[in-house]
């Protein structure tokens, strides 16, 4: 921990805390994109007052769908490239840890379909894992997102230099990370269901070997580095 606190001062053990220190959500209408088990999406929703979570996995959202949620909060299943939402339609956007899942490809397309659904004076919030510190690099073999995770950074500078959002904030900083096991972890990490993972059983064995190195009588415990980016449409 002590390298990465170097380099991310700042301890976050609750992201949505961070959000609401930059933005307001109190009354508004917010996107969350990329919902996963909506997890965020249903606390998000105790404060704003309209939430839309939108998901492409087809068995998540289902699952979704089929839990009692707060009032105000619904789900769509699409792809942020191409949103059935009208202009102008959310105060807010939301992506946690969910824009390096969009394809490559239709980054800079969903970039702008962010921006064509906010209002003016909208915001969009995207945290993302930095591809370093211990927790990385066990997640890096049987999963590497090195490549992925620098295609974001570039897709997000290049939201900014063509002037459709401005940077209003960017915040690096730890946050934790914790499994009971090696089960807990490799149903969590290595068998998501928004994501066809296939690990031969040899290097599942170096992965467990790998996490272990971190496991104790209360679990293994990480400490993961992230970049928060406060964008607001220009």
């Amino acid at each position: 921990m002590n390298d990465l606190s170097a380099t991310f001062p700042i301890w976050v053990d609750d992201e949505l805390r961070l959000l609401c220190q930059l933005a307001d959500l109190r009354g508004r209408e917010i996107l969350d994109v990329g919902c996963g088990a909506a997890r965020m999406t249903g606390r998000i929703a105790g404060l704003a007052r309209r939430v839309v979570g939108i998901e492409v996995d087809e068995a998540q959202m289902a699952k979704n769908r089929a839990r009692q949620w707060p009032a105000g909060l619904s789900f769509e299943r699409c792809g942020a490239e191409a949103m059935p939402f009208a202009d102008a339609s959310f105060d807010g956007v939301t992506l946690f840890k969910s824009l390096h899942h969009i394809p490559a490809p239709v980054m800079d397309q969903a970039f702008s379909e962010l921006q064509r659904v906010l209002r003016s004076g909208g915001w969009v919030f995207i945290s993302e894992p930095v591809y370093a510190g211990p927790f990385n690099e066990i997640v890096r073999l049987f999963h590497d997102e090195g490549a992925v995770r620098q295609q974001t950074l570039q897709a997000t500078q290049r939201a900014i230099e063509s002037g459709g959002f401005r940077l209003a904030r960017r915040q690096e900083f730890l946050t934790p990370v914790s499994f009971r096991d090696f089960d807990d972890f490799r149903q969590r990490m290595m068998q998501p269901t928004h994501i066809e993972l296939t690990v031969a059983p040899a290097l599942q064995a170096s992965v467990r070997r790998a996490y272990e190195a971190h496991q104790s009588a209360g679990g293994a415990h990480f400490i993961r580095p992230m970049r928060a980016d406060l964008l607001c449409k220009a």
